[in-house]
């Protein structure tokens, strides 16, 4: 199997940066902001969130300039204190006392009922395909698809299903979770990124350190 880096054409030895506007669809703020970062700034893709509220108004400015790359944040969280956000289906596992999703990924492992999950993230993918959107990879909000076995199976049979590639961390975030799951993606022949962390925080200086010391891949 291909490097990543070749499969899109360059040689295995090129330094790729990939620059994600994350949450469009999430609020009006984090749309606006998303879609001018791809636009007019140095994002290089997009992610967007289906539950959101604004996810329909991205979804046709997606659609009206296909020239913008976009993956879809299966979203199983709404963690903001007094914005929520609730499953697209039927879904009562998925939602808190609030209406929305659990604000945590802990509460969401703690009751989720994993066909139900499945459903959902279907219905997230199904919907963003029948508004236009051109998806061209898949990533999951807060990590909650990533860091527990059961629901990463979820994760990678969508992704299987889609064919499309998946944003998964690197660094020791596969000791954190306790299972190997970007050897299992890549066992799958599912694309992931060589190297990826989430960062909250600190966003600039986690930047320039990578920028500093930007490796192969």
């Amino acid at each position: 199997m291909p490097t990543l880096a070749e499969a899109l054409g360059h040689d295995a030895d090129t330094r790729l940066l990939i620059l994600s506007a994350d949450l469009v669809g999430s609020t009006h703020a984090a749309t606006a902001a998303g879609i001018h970062a791809l636009q007019e700034g140095l994002a290089t893709t997009a992610t967007l969130m289906m539950p959101g509220p604004w996810a329909r108004h991205a979804a046709d400015r997606f659609t009206a300039s296909p020239n913008l790359d976009v993956g879809i944040h299966l979203t199983l969280n709404a963690e903001l204190e007094d914005f929520r956000w609730a499953p697209l289906t039927h879904a009562p596992s998925l939602l808190d006392g609030d209406g929305g999703f659990p604000r945590t990924p802990a509460d969401l492992w703690d009751h989720a009922d994993i066909d139900e999950i499945r459903r959902e993230c279907r219905a997230q993918l199904e919907r963003a395909t029948s508004w236009g959107v051109e998806v061209i990879h898949l990533t999951t909000h807060l990590l909650a698809l990533q860091q527990r076995p059961e629901f990463f199976d979820v994760l990678l049979d969508i992704a299987s299903e889609a064919q499309l590639p998946v944003r998964l961390e690197s660094g020791t975030a596969e000791s954190d979770a306790g299972f190997p799951f970007r050897a299992l993606a890549e066992q799958e022949g599912i694309w992931i990124p060589d190297h990826f962390r989430l960062v909250r925080g600190g966003a600039r200086t986690h930047l320039n350190n990578v920028l500093t010391n930007i490796r192969v891949g």
